[in-house]
């Protein structure tokens, strides 16, 4: 029986209507059913990542599987007459995952029930196993990875429509931040001319679709809501900067403002200086999206260092919440991790990963290191994450890791309440 898997004597009962038997003969089945070897060890585990999602398991369970991946070796999968088994205690898991050994099991449990994995039980019950001098297995008795071979090509099917899903995400997430950028900079022209039109109201319509999105409402439903908006946003700007065919635009401006587009924009651009030195600038509180836009002093210090940098007792009080917070936690939270090679084993690792991303994301030098200094090395990483995690709903990703840094320093950031409700949302979302 496969008893480092199963929580409960219940569960262990064989023979008896116990919870996940369904599941668990399921992936018996296609252990048994393997013959002969069909793909190599890293197209067995690579297919399965691609599919992820589509099967159904969290980045975590992928973390469990890479560990029950790593004693297997590549003969395993190649030769006749033998059958990709391995044999790690769950102690031995949990030290290679840096889980707990109910999340181990847990984890185990996701596997079997996604018919990837199978329990190949010895009569005591325990895993063990043996190779010779060639390294082929001669007795092995612990968790079979030969379903994933039996299933290869349906995991690959599953994996090719999960890509081609991700891709009209992306494409979605593109046109999203395209169309949304526009509006907000259409209407804040609007504002700074003093056109004729509802731009507060835009504006507001334009903040109820992004916490909406926030709320995971479905994306293709938004965006043709925002296709909307943009286009009377358009509408109303190009009637109110030509009436009586007057143009609106300022004395001297030969640029005029930007105008609503949906074709593909360089955003890289807009923090270059502009190449016409006639064309308008907006300078208003509208503009930086109702934020005053953070300047360097000119000592050179940064804001925070020029202030007292002593914590008090409410910032100090932060970051004991925030220590709280495990590194797998944060990963769970925020998958976007993932996507830069980033397992969340330690915090170091995904400190190391917050170092590397923040620069793409438009965070200084200075604004990483108040972070770090205020919030601590773990707080600063879990804030930079929760940033990659929200990127799209963020106009400046400098200004918004500031602003943690500044509820932080009077203790109302509450980081870690942060992280679970992602972390809550994104269960509710798969399950």
């Amino acid at each position: 029986m496969f008893t480092n898997v199963h929580d409960n004597k219940r569960s262990r009962r064989p023979g008896g209507s116990r919870k996940g038997s369904d599941w668990l003969a399921q992936a018996t089945a296609y252990a048994k059913s393997y013959q002969s070897p069909v793909c190599s060890r890293g197209a067995a585990i690579s297919a399965v990542k691609r599919a992820r999602k589509g099967l159904g398991l969290t980045a975590v369970d992928i973390m469990v599987l890479d560990a029950l991946f790593a004693p297997s070796q590549p003969q395993d999968w190649s030769e006749e007459n033998t059958r990709p088994i391995v044999w790690p205690s769950n102690d031995e898991l949990c030290e290679m995952t840096g889980l707990s050994l109910t999340s181990v099991k847990r984890h185990l449990r996701a596997l079997i029930r996604a018919g990837l994995i199978a329990p190949k039980d010895s009569p005591t019950g325990q895993r063990s196993g043996r190779r010779d001098s060639d390294g082929r297995i001669v007795s092995a008795y612990g968790i079979d990875l030969s379903p994933i071979a039996v299933r290869i090509h349906e995991i690959r099917e599953i994996g090719s429509i999960g890509l081609a899903k991700r891709a009209r995400r992306r494409e979605m997430e593109r046109e999203w931040t395209i169309l949304r950028k526009s509006i907000r900079m259409t209407t804040s022209a609007g504002l700074e001319y003093g056109l004729a039109g509802e731009w507060g109201a835009y504006d507001l319509a334009l903040d109820g679709l992004i916490t909406d999105k926030q709320a995971r409402r479905p994306l293709e439903e938004l965006l043709e809501s925002l296709r909307e908006l943009a286009a009377r946003v358009e509408y109303a700007y190009n009637q109110a900067n030509d009436i009586d065919g007057h143009n609106m635009t300022p004395t001297g401006a030969t640029g005029g403002p930007h105008i609503l587009t949906t074709t593909q924009l360089n955003f890289r651009n807009c923090n270059h200086k502009r190449s016409d030195a006639n064309a308008p600038q907006i300078h208003s509180e509208a503009a930086s999206g109702g934020r005053m836009a953070w300047q360097k002093p000119k000592s050179g210090k940064s804001v925070e260092q020029e202030e007292n940098t002593s914590q008090s007792a409410e910032t100090r009080r932060e970051i004991d919440l925030i220590n709280t917070i495990t590194p797998g936690r944060v990963a769970y939270a925020c998958p976007s991790l993932a996507a830069y090679g980033c397992n969340g084993r330690s915090w170091e690792a995904i400190w190391q990963t917050a170092s590397k991303v923040r620069p793409g994301l438009g965070i200084s030098d200075s604004a990483w290191h108040d972070a770090n200094a205020i919030l601590g090395r773990e707080g600063a990483a879990a804030a930079v994450a929760i940033i990659l995690e929200k990127l799209n709903d963020i106009r400046s990703a400098g200004g918004y890791l500031r602003g943690m840094t500044a509820k932080a320093r009077a203790g109302k950031l509450q980081l870690e309440r942060s992280i679970h409700g992602m972390a809550a949302q994104n269960s509710e979302a798969r399950h």
